[in-house]
């Protein structure tokens, strides 16, 4: 072997070592990255379409990251406790917070809800070609924010089943009928329509995969968006302030509310699971 050849192989070697371990790294700060995601509420396991990736982040990742904080900065010996604790306090959180957020966004925008909402559009001065929009949107974005079996997290996990599928495709056309056909579609939303509309095919033909149901579920929440943004439009400034502005009030009392009674659930349980005693004084400093 020439020294020319050496060193060329002496290359090639380094090289195949530092990629393999930039893999072994990539590959360890992905699946952190995953399972982090997973205890914030957020993402799923394993790959998609997959039992794994069917387990719910939000009502299990999120109180298993409840009590993975908890035992974090638990003391030495209270580590279990502060665990199981942690992940009923957790579970607590997730029941009470859409509690919380129905009360918070029922208080600081009582009217702003299905038939009232656009009867509200209406009010502020908006037309009946915007009111259709912007209602189909809303109709659109309902089974993607469900309580309990919401189709946005289905969709990103890759299991949503060929009924919840169905029923979207049905919300798609029916509501784009509802708002004026696609002849009454922008430009943008127009463009997506058609997307849609070659996925249905798809579907129909049974080609679908998990992959493709999170690109899917883009589509879908970029039609919604374009409806509202369409509808928005066709209104003055001072009404789409006016609108924005009862809006940002219902977010505000959801999440709000939602996070109230979400901790207070949460402290609520872990308080009643206190097996010792706060300190091992008793209130005249005697043990």
């Amino acid at each position: 072997m020439t020294p020319k050849e050496e060193a060329t192989l002496q290359a090639y070697n380094l090289g195949a070592k530092l990629a393999h371990a930039h893999m072994e790294k990539t590959a360890f700060l992905g699946a952190a990255w995953k399972a982090g995601k997973f205890l914030a509420g957020m993402g799923n396991l394993g790959t998609k379409g997959s039992r794994l990736a069917g387990i719910s982040a939000h009502h299990v990742g999120m109180p298993l990251g409840f009590g993975a904080m908890n035992a974090a900065m638990a003391e030495e010996g209270q580590r279990t406790e502060a665990f199981v604790k942690g992940v009923a306090g957790g579970a607590a959180f997730n029941f009470a917070m859409p509690l919380g957020g129905y009360i918070g966004k029922r208080l600081l925008a009582p009217a702003f809800r299905g038939k009232g909402a656009l009867k509200v559009m209406r009010s502020i001065g908006f037309g009946d070609d915007a009111i259709n929009l912007m209602g189909a949107s809303r109709n659109l974005n309902q089974p993607m924010h469900g309580t309990i079996r919401a189709l946005e997290r289905r969709l990103g996990a890759g299991t949503a089943s060929k009924a919840d599928l169905s029923d979207m495709f049905k919300r798609v056309f029916k509501n784009t009928s509802s708002a004026g056909g696609s002849k009454a579609l922008g430009t943008d939303a127009k463009k997506t329509y058609d997307q849609l509309q070659d996925m249905h095919m798809m579907f129909r033909k049974g080609s679908i995969t998990p992959e493709q149901q999170s690109q899917l579920q883009g589509l879908y929440s970029t039609f919604s968006k374009q409806l509202k943004a369409q509808g928005m439009g066709m209104g003055t400034r001072g009404q789409q302030m006016a609108l924005k502005g009862i809006g940002a009030g219902k977010f505000i009392g959801s999440m709000g509310g939602g996070m109230f009674l979400g901790m207070q659930a949460d402290h609520a349980i872990q308080d009643a699971m206190t097996t010792h005693p706060a300190s091992v004084f008793d209130a005249t400093g005697g043990h």
